[in-house]
């Protein structure tokens, strides 16, 4: 919005992968409908882009891959115009040249119309954009509402109506504290001095579904490792059950 008043008119909106897929897909959707909302005159030229996982990788080559993939499914299904890609040697430092060209074409692999076969809910996509448009909306009709944009930012997060979780940043309270839902979605546990609603509240405990009966810490680093489960517990599901392995056969 601050880039729009100074006349920029052309703008790419990033988003990251959560590593949930309805959460994902309609998140990057949410962009094209937050541009028509908050900046219909040059909405058709804000562009939805995805950053592949950005956390802890897995170690293993498969399960690398297999997250890129999942990342690039997500990015084509929510709309998105250009993908930030991630490599199978993330977990072990900056990747060679071989790999940064193989996580692009393994990406690149869901331009086929045979992966269109596979369509995530429609329903639950639906149900999460209204959410997370509630959710912006009450986060940014205030500051909006205010002549004065800028500072109006700078009063938010002093206060920390905005925050963000983590946060380096002295500008930030980083009060808020995010936490991964039974079914991996990112849902807030503490939401500090954040403007929301009490029933997008309520609905966010609600999916949470739990009780914190162990130091917070060892919880938040097991969401932040979450897609990281060694090789000895890889194949065990969080129900604790082991997933049935496909066996392959060269024809």
């Amino acid at each position: 919005m601050l880039a729009h008043e100074s006349g920029v008119r052309c703008l790419s909106l990033a988003v990251c992968q959560t590593g949930h897929t309805v959460q994902d897909i309609a998140m990057l959707r949410a962009i094209s409908y937050l541009a028509q909302r908050y900046l219909p005159d040059c909405a058709d030229h804000v562009f939805p882009v995805f950053h592949q996982f950005m956390g802890a990788f897995p170690t293993r080559r498969l399960d690398a891959d297999a997250l890129i993939l999942r990342g690039a499914m997500a990015a084509k299904a929510g709309g998105a115009v250009k993908v930030i890609n991630k490599t199978h040697q993330e977990a072990y430092g900056v990747p060679s040249l071989d790999a940064n060209i193989s996580g692009i074409l393994l990406s690149k692999t869901v331009n086929s119309w045979i992966l269109d076969l596979i369509q995530a809910g429609a329903e639950k996509i639906e149900e999460e954009l209204h959410w997370q448009l509630e959710e912006v909306d009450a986060l940014l009709a205030p500051i909006l509402d205010s002549p004065d944009l800028l500072q109006a930012t700078c009063a938010a997060f002093a206060n920390g109506r905005l925050d963000v979780p983590f946060s380096a940043s002295r500008y930030a309270q980083a009060r808020v504290i995010p936490m991964r839902a039974p079914d991996g979605a990112i849902r807030i546990f503490d939401f500090g001095n954040l403007s929301i609603p009490h029933r997008v509240r309520q609905r966010h405990r609600h999916q949470l579904d739990i009780v914190i009966d162990e130091d917070l810490f060892t919880r938040l680093e097991a969401d932040i490792m979450w897609f990281c489960r060694n090789n000895a517990t890889a194949e065990i599901t969080p129900s604790g059950n082991a997933e049935p392995q496909l066996a392959f056969q060269a024809s």
